[in-house]
């Protein structure tokens, strides 16, 4: 069999499938809202590295990063919301005695506030404003200092038509129950089973931030 012919019976097949499911529950019914679904990740690094010749000569240096990010968004009908910042801090040191003896610092940071929000009123048409705040300087020492910073900000008003819903957990659900109903663990199911169980995996996603607890659906 020619491959054209594999991939043939594949896309109907997976066609049937999705049929199948729409005739059951209709994703595109399902509305994820939320109040607030926060998200933070938070990393960083330190080296050090030393070379010693003998008791006159020694070469030292050394550097140290960490960056953080933090967001939060909000879902309802009449308002879609976010809101987040990142921002990386780094420095760096080296001194070196000896012949050629000589230190020297550096640093530089980075922050960033972004805002946004979509206000949504009739047929789905939607008003919003937004904007950008950035900032970055450094530091850096060796022969003489210098130091740089740097501003700038970016606001912006909108206004549109349409609204983009998400499904993946309504499309989770209904993988969910359909695999208990082949374990046997359910007889049958409706369209409001399914929606019931999309809402509680949305609200259990969305407040696993600082929540390590091993949870179940």
């Amino acid at each position: 069999m020619s491959p054209q012919n594999v991939l043939l019976i594949l896309f109907i097949f997976a066609a049937g499938l999705a049929g199948a499911q729409s005739d059951s529950f209709n994703l595109s019914s399902y509305r994820a809202r939320y109040e607030r679904r926060p998200a933070m990740s938070f990393n960083g690094q330190a080296n050090f590295q030393g070379n010693y010749r003998n008791y006159r000569e020694a070469e030292n240096s050394g550097s140290a990063s960490a960056r953080l990010y933090w967001q939060e968004l909000r879902n309802t009908d009449a308002l879609i919301s976010s809101w987040g910042l990142s921002g990386s801090l780094q420095g760096a040191f080296g001194q070196s005695s000896g012949l050629s003896s000589g230190r020297y610092n550096s640093g530089y940071f980075s922050a960033t506030i972004q805002r946004e929000q979509s206000h949504y009123y009739r047929e789905n048409r939607f008003w919003g404003w937004g904007g950008t705040l950035h900032s970055d300087g450094s530091l850096t020492s060796l022969n003489n200092i210098n130091r740089n910073l740097d501003f700038r900000l970016a606001p912006k008003i909108f206004r549109g038509l349409g609204r983009i819903e998400f499904a993946e957990d309504a499309l989770l659900a209904h993988w969910m129950i359909e695999d208990l109903q082949e374990a046997g663990v359910v007889t049958d199911f409706t369209p409001e089973d399914i929606t019931a169980l999309a809402r509680t995996i949305t609200d259990l996603i969305g407040n696993r931030t600082f929540d390590f607890r091993r949870r179940r659906i």
